[in-house]
Order: structure tokens, then sequence, then C-alpha cells
């Protein structure tokens, strides 16, 4: 019976001498009772993924996170005083959390608060406010391991049915699509070559079942979704080791497929979250970047840093929203309605019709709208609220604003997405992206 995958978000020092915040040692004591009292309740029904003790010695601790997160069925994050205002970790862990639940609402999320450290009031403020965690039913309880737990239990529920929520995750998914698309048509040493020049440390646990190509492909298909902004080009380097492995083995198409897939991953999934949980346009979202509306023809893209950032809140093609981009901020509410609908329903010949709004209710929208220094900056109150009202008349539309002005001088109802996006992390995707993509071109023969 397969181990639900908990993950345990925490601010917390691995031993137990003097540091330099007088609660690092209670925060490390009710860690390990928690995960103590977790497994004592839920015994092999749970595997906790917690950084104390799942990390070995020359581990990437920062990939190696990434990897949980991105892979637990379920995740509880314990807000204690340090987490809430002296931890960047559980930031980040709280953003790319968020972004999982606002994706996926049966994933099940539960934010901690700790009697006499934090309240669930907190989690509507700050940063976590950002992210709208108190929106999420959330636990308060007395610092007591015990106490966490019983009420922990009771939205996970009956330990008997934890293995009915074991399904793959959207990660387990991609893995698993790029590793039977590599264990089919690649030679088993083509993998093995690959996995000796660019994998070779990457530990191959011996699954029941599995060949050893599959585990070789499984080994690659981890690799090639090891992105991160600290390390933009280690992605796209490794497709390429891949690609010179496997060239005749992948048809054009096929590595066109597989670099289509991992192309958006150098986007930091935090502040990814922030699209799919912003439906209705509230908040509307602002996002700054140099090449965010910039035309990549070589990367077959009209809004390079906007698209990544689309492809990398909705992983796969078919769950991506309709984007429509205007031109101006100013342009009638009539001619915005119209240009969606021609996206959703072409050419209807009555798109106010009940049997028109059903079909632009069940899409997800984009509308994404210039505010940069060039063209008037952040939007006026009255432009906002015009936007706002015309995005509650759909179920699913998003407003993001490509604005740079400073999240202090950002209007009432408009929030800039966090982490910022850091210019050089910028350069070096599309730097890396599109020589990777001429790579392509000139490993199959084809014209960009």
């Amino acid at each position: 019976m397969p181990a639900l995958k908990l993950f345990l978000s925490h601010s917390s020092r691995l031993d137990d001498v003097p540091h330099r915040y007088s609660d690092d040692d209670a925060n490390w004591r009710l860690l390990r009772e928690t995960c103590e009292a977790l497994k004592a309740h839920y015994g092999d029904a749970i595997r906790i993924l917690v950084d104390r003790d799942g990390l070995i010695p020359g581990d990437d601790w920062n990939r190696e996170l990434n990897l949980w997160l991105a892979e637990c069925q379920a995740a509880i994050i314990l807000v204690s005083e340090r987490a809430l205002k002296k931890s960047d970790w559980v930031a980040k862990e709280a953003a790319i959390l968020g972004w999982r639940r606002a994706l996926d609402p049966t994933f099940t999320l539960i934010p901690v608060t700790i009697e006499g450290e934090s309240t669930p009031a907190d989690l509507a403020q700050g940063f976590f406010g950002s992210l709208d965690l108190g929106r999420i039913q959330c636990v308060h309880a007395e610092h007591d391991a015990q106490a966490i737990v019983d009420q922990i239990a009771v939205g996970m529920g009956d330990p008997r049915l934890l293995a009915g929520r074991c399904g793959h995750t959207p990660l387990d998914q991609l893995r698993c699509a790029i590793a039977h698309l590599l264990a089919r048509a690649v030679a088993p040493a083509a993998l093995d070559a690959a996995l000796d020049t660019i994998a070779a440390t990457e530990p191959q646990a011996a699954e029941p079942g599995f060949s050893q190509r599959d585990r070789n492909a499984q080994a690659l298909a981890r690799m090639l979704l090891r992105a991160s902004v600290q390390d933009v080009w280690g992605c796209f380097d490794t497709f390429r080791g891949v690609l010179r492995h496997a060239e005749g083995a992948l048809s054009f198409e096929q590595a066109k497929w597989l670099f289509e897939r991992i192309r958006s991953l150098w986007v930091h999934p935090g502040a990814a979250a922030f699209l799919p949980a912003a439906l209705g346009g509230k908040p509307a979202l602002s996002l700054c970047g140099a090449y965010m509306s910039r035309p990549g023809p070589n990367v077959g893209s009209t809004a390079y840093t906007f698209d990544r950032y689309v492809e990398r809140a909705w992983s796969w093609p078919a769950e991506r929203p309709v984007v429509v981009h205007l031109t101006r901020l100013d342009t009638p509410a009539q001619d915005v309605r119209s240009m969606i609908a021609e996206k959703i329903i072409p050419g209807h010949p009555n798109p106010q019709s009940e049997g028109a709004r059903t079909a632009l209710n069940r899409e997800t929208i984009v509308l994404c709208i210039p505010a940069l220094p060039d063209s008037g900056g952040a939007p006026d109150p009255r432009s906002l609220g015009d936007l706002t009202r015309l995005a509650e008349g759909y179920a699913k539309l998003v407003l993001v604003f490509l604005c740079c002005d400073p999240a202090e001088a950002l209007p009432d109802g408009m929030r800039a997405l966090v982490p910022p996006l850091d210019p050089r992390v910028e350069d070096d995707a599309y730097s890396a992206e599109s020589a990777a993509t001429s790579n392509i071109h000139r490993t199959y023969g084809r014209l960009p």
C-alpha cells in the first residue's frame, strides 16, 4: 500500500546547542516531537518529508527540497514566530505549497499557528497574506506536539483512507511522461551513457517491476526537472546532453515536445502560484521584467517572459488559459469583451447568448495589460476599477499588468508577484533557451 508523502515546512535548528534566536531549541524539539506524534498516529500510511533527517550530506538542498515540494501529496506548515518573521525558507515553501493548492483544491495544505507565537490572523497579513493562506482552514494549537497532531488528524482524515489520496502529483505525471518517451525511444546503451556523463551521482532506487532501462529513464527525467532560479542553465544543459546521446532516436517532434515541457522551469514556482489564485481579477497582478513583452522569434514566443510564467503556472498545454493581450490600458471594455469572445468562440453570431456565456465561463482567461513607464505606468484607481468590474463578469479571469512600479506605489486591489523577477535570471533564461533552441534546429537540420 503506498504511503502518502507529507511535507512538513518549519523553521527550526538541527541541533540542541545555543543559537542566535532564543526559540531555536524549542522549535527544534517541537518539530521532532510533532514528527514522532505523526508517525505514531499514521504509522506506515505516511512518509514524512522534512529536512531534519531526509537529506544526506552532499545533497543539493535547494533542488531536493524543490522536488519534495512538487512531489508531496499533502503538506503542513508549522507557523512559529520564527517562521513568521525570520525564515525566508518557510516563505518560499509556503508560496510553492499555496500554488499547489490553487491548482488543485483537493491538495491538503494545513497551516498550523501556535498559541503564543502566531495567530490565524497572521496568515492574512504580510507575505503570508499575499499568498491567500488566510482562506485556507488552519489549525491553531498549543505549543505541544500531541495537541497539534490531534487537530491535524481532523483535516487529514482516517489513516486507512490515505492510500486513496496517493495519486500522481502534476510533477509525477510530467516526470512519468518524459521517462516514458525516453524509455520507449532511446536505446538502453544510450540511456546508460547519458547517465554516466550527466547524472553520475543521481541515486536510482531499485523499484520492483521496473527494468534498468525504465529506472535510467526515470533518473534522467528527474534531472531534467531539476531547474531552479539558482541554476537556470542546468536544465538546458541536461537537455542538450540527453539530446546528444539520443541523437537519431528522438524525432524532431519528440525533442520539441520534451523541450517545451522543461523550458519554463526556471520561473520561480512561488511567483507562478499567484496567477491561478487570482481568478475574478482579485487581486490584479503586477509582473515586471525586461523581456516580459519582448517577442522571441527564435524561441517561438510573442511575449517571452510572460509566456513562460503562464507555462510555469499551468504545466500542461491542455490546462493553460486563453491569453488576451491588450495594446492599450484604456481599451474600451466592450472591445475587450469582443477580443475575449473572438479568442474562445470566434465568429459566434451572438456572444451574449446563454450558450456563449457558458463557453466563456468554462475557460480560464488571462488578460495581459501594458502598464510600463512608456505607457503611463501603473493603472490609476479608475482604470483598475473598470477592469476589475469587467473581470467579475467572467468565472475565471485573471488580470496581469506588465508593470514595473514598486509594490508600495501600486493602487489598492493590485499586488506585485513575489519573489520579484531577478533581471539576471531572466536574461540567463532567454539566453539559455535561445542557445538550446538553436542547438535543436542544428541537430535536426531544421530552420527556426
